[in-house]
């Protein structure tokens, strides 16, 4: 996990950047859905539900409205309309639209031969090349037809096949041809005669529902009349969150939207079938799935467009149904079966299943895929359905018009036990028949029991039944399905006509059919006896009745009667502008999105029983186009003080991070402006160094298909081409080879040009494959490019020449022999290790081209290498820079985080004494694949988003905050901010505060190297802890307890594990009162499994709340081994001991901790472990581990050293010689630390004697030869303070600042020692007492702390028999 976070560095305030980026966006895909609060913190704040919208554009972004401001209407609206007074009468609802005059949409002319042969060198692409600066252009026919441009008769053609027959269908009550429209007066049928001819539907869209779990009944009704009006202020919409893919790839455009779990997941799909779970409300990525990585057919390549998705809810997991059809390819040819084809068209249907976030604990979602078919019928006419029973389906409408059903079997996962004795991995069968063949739909389920492969399945495809055919003549556009109590009902359309059906028991029987002339962009179920028509131009809601054989309405029937006829009803109408996107709610109400004088627009139009249209605006962007000149379209950064910029207008600038949030205008400085601007918009800059001349230039491209270069000092212009007729995205350079110092550049198109850049000279061009782009392989004399449809070209780099076409298998046999280097060109991120970087390449909005990403970990690891002191250099990776410009990069990425306005204080602090700008820029969340940005429109705003962006942001400030401190010094000034912005935000901001996610920064502490964040992570969630009232704190131990890792029974090294250990410890820290015993024991034990096992990657957290928490955990857990466990791990040498969180460090203090306030147990389980130690290695780590202490903590051991000392003496036993040989090195240096940290124990070197002064007064006498104790001396009747032999050892002083007297004691070996042995030596007068006692007075000099006598007590022999003491600056000289 690295920590980063995206900025969009647009100078201007944030909320206009982002509108300018909504309004130039292309709408894609629309959905609106109400959402509930996330969490029960939330729901207790508020008890209303939001309104969110989000819309899908070409570019794969999505951006999120919300509008929480909801107050129910007296008709249950949720949007309060202020209806401008109409004027005049209103004028009736037209007639349904005609357009005469209008044919079908026009195709281009191609012939089968041009269809069906393969590319040839000679054939390129759109794109247009030019020399130097000319304006020549030169254009060349595409090479393909795009089979979605051509009629359905003409499809067939195309593929040598004659229309295929429609079988016979049941009669039905028809309007096949006329157009029946129901009047509003209930008095009869009115009947006009239509037009043959269709609305252009070219630039409008068909929209997928979204759920209905998660949308009220009532939406956007409006208990009054009137014209369009503005809505109200606490209903307007605004603009949440942009998510932005980190790679702008063609084929990427948005295509289905779906909100699930009460609309705080959104679902999104994509052309190239990209799967995105993102959370709501904040728009963070949660997972990705892309079925693409996985190879449909090796002998059968395909290119998939995706085009919709369903969703249903099972249990506590979600299952995603995702459709695609193929893209009809020269390859279908020439590797497949032409000659045995079938008319029926192929959908490719993927399962996939995420786990519901109420059952999850941490934020670490991930998508599965579980099953994968093909079927046969278009992807338009699948769907999946739950019945009353609960029995989930997939129902689908073949090519020939049959309605199938197919039962979709879940299974429960197998118990641990059961997957113990089966440990094979799932198997997924991909079967893919060829797609000009009919074979019979085989299920993954039936190709597993041929293999008889035993796996487990957790879905599983049934066989399909046959209900009859649906009365539709032409290709199906989509299908809606009602559940009733007998069956269900069905809607059925195509592009000319609409069906009803009925499906009870084992039959189909169809209701009804009539003709429509403009294509319906969305029909959607009301109930089961009403539905909704949306077109681009108009909305209709039907009511289906009863009627006899004449058409007449019957009664009302009597219960248990069945209708023989029904018909559909016209009740409600109204007139829609022309918009971009469509979108309904289960109400019937109608949301539009378009573009007006450049400003995009958010309408919802209601039905109503008038004839007036009720429409209101809920979002308007501000007012702003690209007129602007110095508009930011591109960013290379190079480093944090070195960023080129491009331009909307085609200039390049050279800027620093700071400076470019504060550029408000047209860049002043010329010499840092590019000469000359090019025609188009800056749309990508890249680096390319040329090894011949040892210097590097600018390579960029603009919207209008342009490449230029620029040298990089100065930025002058030194060529330019136009080669493209889209943006450039990828640029390869080249750095050997025949192709030196050139750079192959890729279009988002896939055509490649090829520069020498060296020459500046254009090379020459490969023209685009109707696939995309997925790979470029490079020999010597030879260019191999790969398509995503299973090919791969050839070209002669000497004679510029397309070779041959070949399938990806052979080519990747000619790789393979050597001497080819491959990139790939997936469209996924490459990640780089760069603390500042910006989003890939493409023509992208205004927000995501000022958008770069700031990696803060590898920021601050930079900073924490050296912190020289101010004025001096040091050496990083983006070169040598001093500490006043290390300084100037943190207060800019300080100005992106720090939010203004909160505190005058603070702000008074950040701005004068600190020097930190104020800046309006945006922050997000950034994963793998996507960015998300947030703009906000206050400072309180910006803590008011999520729990994980206020996380994100407040470890931003503190761990930065934390790294110019280093730099600066400034203690003072810097603690009170990291202060105010880690404990006084929730007072500041209310209720809206959203505190950081305790588990996000749990992972962050547990997965960073980076000291900084680890401290900032640390704080906060420790500050988070400490806010909680006992509920909120009993519920969270709730929440967590069951991941602990001794309760976890999959995998107790799961990061969640991790996580729930460290936030249940911390609390237990500080509130284990609040805690059951059970609890209690459990977190114990698992800091116990995590400190015992090897293997761990969380040691650390074991280590860290040891420290913290030691006192608690010893009751529940053995204590002993515990800290036998901290022991060896403060020692090792074990390199995979070793880790980024520095285990032996930490360790060592937790040692230090424990030591202190433990005392007792930790001085026995040291003594024992001396004694008693399990190995001689464990005895001498424990010896280190002294030594360690008496450096650090000597007042630890202070009260214990006789306790200790004793066991060091007793491990040297010379009855046991290899152990003593083993330690002898470490025990001496054991006792010379003691001899010199603490003055009241002394050794001999000639005698080998040690004495060792006591609390009691008392001195021990050891022999070190021997390992043994000899004597105790009793003189003083308090601590004994120092002690000291006498240069030939036959004297021992002693010195009690207690007692205010000196002891003198011979130690000398004498006669009777010999009889008496373990006695102390006479001292020449009877008993025990001392040879001389020396009393002194020196007055307060004597008062001092036990501290203090280590360093300010000290005995000095100038002679033999003469002695000094040494207090403080007294010194006192004896004879002895």
């Amino acid at each position: 996990m690295t920590f980063q976070i995206a900025v969009c560095v647009d100078p201007s305030p944030a909320t206009s950047t982002f509108d300018l980026g909504v309004s130039e966006g292309r709408p894609s895909c629309f959905a609106s859905w109400f959402s509930t609060p996330a969490t029960v913190h939330d729901q207790a704040r508020t008890s209303q539900h939001s309104h969110e919208v989000a819309i899908g554009t070409r570019d794969g972004s999505v951006f999120l409205f919300r509008s929480s401001h909801m107050h129910p209407n007296d008709n249950g609206s949720h949007i309060r309309v202020i209806s401008a007074p109409a004027s005049g009468e209103p004028s009736s609802r037209p007639a349904s639209p005609r357009y005469p005059g209008l044919g079908r949409r026009s195709v281009r002319s191609a012939s089968p031969s041009s269809v069906m042969s393969t590319f040839s060198p000679l054939q390129v692409s759109k794109s247009r090349v030019v020399s130097a600066v000319s304006t020549e252009q030169v254009e060349a026919p595409k090479n393909y037809v795009d089979y979605d441009d051509e009629p359905e008769k003409l499809k067939g053609m195309l593929r040598g096949k004659g229309p295929k027959d429609k079988p016979s269908i049941e009669a039905a009550p028809s309007l096949s041809d006329k157009a029946s429209y129901y009047d509003t007066t209930g008095k009869g049928l009115v009947v006009e005669k239509l037009e043959q001819n269709q609305h252009n539907p070219s630039n409008t869209l068909i929209i997928t529902s979204p759920s209905k779990e998660s949308s009220p009944r009532s939406s956007f009704s409006s208990s009054s009349q009137g014209q369009r009006s503005e809505a109200s202020e606490n209903s307007s919409l605004s603009l949440v969150s942009h998510i932005i893919p980190r790679n702008c790839t063609s084929g990427a455009g948005v295509v289905s939207l779906q909100a699930v779990h009460h609309g705080r997941i959104l679902i999104t799909l994509r052309e190239d079938g990209d799967i995105v779970l993102i959370s709501v409300e904040d728009g963070a990525t949660l997972a990705a799935f892309l079925p693409e990585h996985e190879p449909v057919s090796a002998s059968v390549p395909i290119i998939w467009k995706w085009k919709s998705l369903q969703t249903l809810s099972n249990g506590d997991y979600t299952v995603v149904l995702a459709t695609a059809s193929p893209i009809p390819t020269t390859s279908n040819t020439q590797f497949g079966d032409p000659g045995e084809g079938d008319s029926d068209e192929q959908t490719r249907l993927i399962a996939l299943e995420f786990q519901n976030p109420e059952t999850l604990v941490y934020r670490g979602s991930s998508i599965a895929k579980i099953g994968d078919w093909i079927i046969y019928g278009p992807a338009e006419g699948v769907t999946l359905y739950r019945s009353h029973t609960g029995t989930l389906e997939l129902v689908h409408v073949t090519s020939s018009g049959h309605f199938i059903r197919q039962p979709l079997d879940i299974n429960d996962y197998p118990l641990i036990e059961e997957l113990e004795e089966n440990t094979a991995l799932p198997n997924v069968h991909l079967p893919i028949p060829n797609p000009f063949k009919a074979l019979t739909n085989r299920s993954a389920e039936d190709l597993a029991r041929e293999d008889k492969e035993p796996s487990f399945e957790r879905i599983s495809l049934g066989y399909e039944t046959e209900f009859g055919a649906v009365a539709l003549h032409s290709r199906t556009c989509g299908i809606r399905l009602f559940p009733t109590a007998n069956g269900l009902k069905g809607l059925v359309w195509s592009q000319e006509e609409i069906s009803g059906f009925e499906c009870n028991g084992d039959s189909l029987r169809n209701l009804f059919s009539f003709p429509v002339h403009s294509i319906a962009r969305h029909v959607e179920w009301k109930d089961d006896r009403s539905f909704l028509l949306v077109f681009s131009d108009h909305a209709e809601e039907y009511a289906l009745i009863n009627v006899d054989a004449n058409g007449n309405q019957l009664a009302v029937l009597s219960e248990g009667i069945v209708p023989r006829n029904i018909q559909p009803r016209l009740v409600h109408s109204t007139t829609l502008l022309p918009s971009d996107a469509y979108a309904v709610t289960p109400s019937g109400d109608i949301l539009t999105t378009r573009t007006k004088s450049g400003r995009r627009r958010i309408e919802t139009t209601s039905l109503s029983s008038e004839r007036n249209q009720i429409s209101c605006t809920l979002f308007r962007s501000t007012k702003g186009t690209r007129e602007t000149p110095f508009r930011i379209s591109s960013i290379l950064p190079l480093a944090l003080d070195h960023l080129i910029l491009g331009f909307s207008d085609g200039h390049v600038y050279r800027s620093t991070l700071s400076e470019t949030l504060r550029l408000h205008e047209r860049p002043r400085f010329a010499d840092r402006l590019s000469d000359i601007a090019l025609s188009g918009c800056i749309t990508t800059l890249h680096i390319v160094d040329l090894s011949r001349s040892s210097r590097s230039v600018l390579l960029g491209g603009s919207d209008d298909g342009g490449i230029a270069i620029w040298s990089l000092g100065d930025l002058k212009l030194l060529a330019r081409w136009i080669v493209f007729t889209t943006p450039l995205i990828e640029v390869i350079p080249l750095i050997d080879g025949r192709l030196r110092d050139c750079a192959i550049c890729a279009a988002s198109d896939g055509t490649i040009a090829v520069i020498a850049v060296d020459e500046m000279q254009f090379l020459f061009l490969a023209p685009a494959s109707v696939a995309p782009l997925s790979k470029i392989c490079l020999g010597e004399d030879n260019l191999l490019v790969y398509s995503g449809d299973g090919r791969a070209r050839l070209w002669d780099i000497k004679t510029r020449e397309h070779w041959r076409t070949m399938n990806a298998e052979k080519a990747d046999e000619m790789v393979k022999a050597g001497g080819w280097r491959t990139w790939n060109l997936s469209g996924k991120t490459q990640t780089t290790a760069r603390v500042v970087s910006s989003l890939a390449g493409g023509n992208r909005s205004l927000d995501a081209a000022a958008t770069i990403v700031l990696d803060i970990e590898m920021l601050l690891a930079q900073v924490g290498i050296s912190s020289p002191p101010a004025g001096t250099k040091t050496t990083n990776t983006d070169g040598a820079i001093t500490i006043e410009q290390r300084q100037t990069e943190l207060r800019a990425v300080l100005s992106t985080l720090l939010t203004p306005g909160l505190n005058s204080g603070v702000d008074h602090i950040c701005s004068e004494r600190l020097k930190i700008p104020a800046t309006s820029a945006a922050l997000g969340s950034v994963t793998s694949s996507s960015v998300s940005l947030n703009p906000v429109r206050n400072s309180c705003a910006a803590w008011s988003v999520s729990s994980d962006a206020s996380a994100v942001r407040a470890m931003g400030i503190i761990s930065v905050l934390h790294a110019y401190m280093q730099c600066s010094g400034t203690l003072p000034d810097v603690d009170t901010v990291m202060a105010f912005y880690t404990a006084s935000l929730p007072e500041v901001v209310g209720d809206q505060f959203k505190p950081p996610d305790l588990s996000f920064l749990a992972g962050q502490w547990l997965q960073t190297p980076v000291n900084a964040i680890r401290v900032s992570a640390r704080a906060l969630l420790d500050a988070g802890i400490v806010r909680m009232n006992d509920d909120d704190t009993t519920a969270l131990i709730e929440r967590w307890k069951d991941e602990l890792p001794t309760l976890n029974n999959t995998d107790k090294d799961q990061l969640q594990c991790a996580i729930a250990l460290f936030i249940c410890g911390s609390v237990a820290v500080g509130n284990y009162a609040l805690l059951s015993t059970a609890n209690l024991t459990q977190i114990a034990k698992s800091i116990a499994l995590y400190l015992h096992e090897e293997t761990s990657p969380y040691r650390a957290l074991a280590i860290d709340l040891c420290s913290r928490g030691f006192q608690v955990w010893q009751q529940y857990v053995d204590a002993v081994q515990m800290l036998r466990a901290l022991f060896t791990l403060s020692t090792t040498t074990k390199k995979e001991a070793i880790s980024v969180q520095n285990v032996g460090q930490l360790a060592r203090t937790a040692v230090l901790q424990i030591a202190a306030s433990n005392t007792p147990l930790f001085m026995t389980t040291l003594s024992l472990d001396i004694l008693n130690p399990g190995s001689v290695q464990h005895r001498k780590s424990v010896m280190q581990l002294v030594i360690f202490l008496i450096r650090k903590k000597p007042l630890v051991l202070y009260s214990n050293l006789p306790r200790l000392v004793e066991a060091v003496v007793k491990s040297l036993d010379p009855n046991a010689s290899n152990s003593r040989e083993a330690i002898l090195d470490s025990a001496t240096e054991i006792l010379g630390h003691i001899v010199l940290s603490f003055p009241s124990v002394d050794f001999h070197m000639a005698s080998q004697r040690l004495a060792v002064g006591t609390s009691e007064g008392s001195v021990v006498m050891y022999d070190l030869k021997t390992a043994t104790r000899l004597y105790v001396l009793e003189g003083h009747k308090k601590r004994t303070t120092a002690c000291s032999f006498s240069p030939d050892g036959r004297r021992l002083v002693t010195v009690s600042l207690e007692e205010f007297a000196v002891l003198v004691w011979k130690v000398g070996s004498s006669f009777s020692s010999f009889f008496n042995p373990g006695a102390p030596p006479r001292q020449g007068h009877g008993g025990t007492e001392p040879f001389k006692t020396l009393s002194f007075n020196i007055g307060d000099e004597v008062k001092m702390s036990l501290e203090a006598t280590l360093e300010l007590v000290r005995f000095e022999w100038p002679s033999d028999r003469s002695v000094k003491l040494k207090i403080r600056e007294s010194v006192l000289t004896f004879s002895t």
